[in-house]
């Protein structure tokens, strides 16, 4: 048997996120947890989980979070110090 796993997560997994994204936070950071049991459990088998965790991207729900938090609230725990393009 072989495979290969890609689930998509956030940086929120991580490093949480604002009292009304905390549901995104978790559920992202779920999708962590899993990624990592799937890849710790079944690699013997050939079965590879991995999990890209993106900073912010200019999407409707950053445009949202912006409006509400501004704009340093999202870049401001950005190596590049900017928000990514889709």
């Amino acid at each position: 048997m072989c495979g290969i796993i890609i689930n998509i997560a956030s940086r929120a997994a991580f490093r949480g996120d604002a009292p009304d994204y905390i549901h995104c936070a978790a559920s992202k950071g779920g999708a962590i947890a899993l990624t990592r049991s799937i890849a710790r459990g079944f690699a013997a088998d050939n079965i590879l989980a991995f999990a890209i965790a993106s900073d912010a991207v200019k999407t409707e729900k950053a445009d949202t979070f912006i409006q509400e938090y501004g704009e340093a609230a999202v870049t401001r725990d950005i190596s590049l110090g900017k928000i990514a393009p889709p």
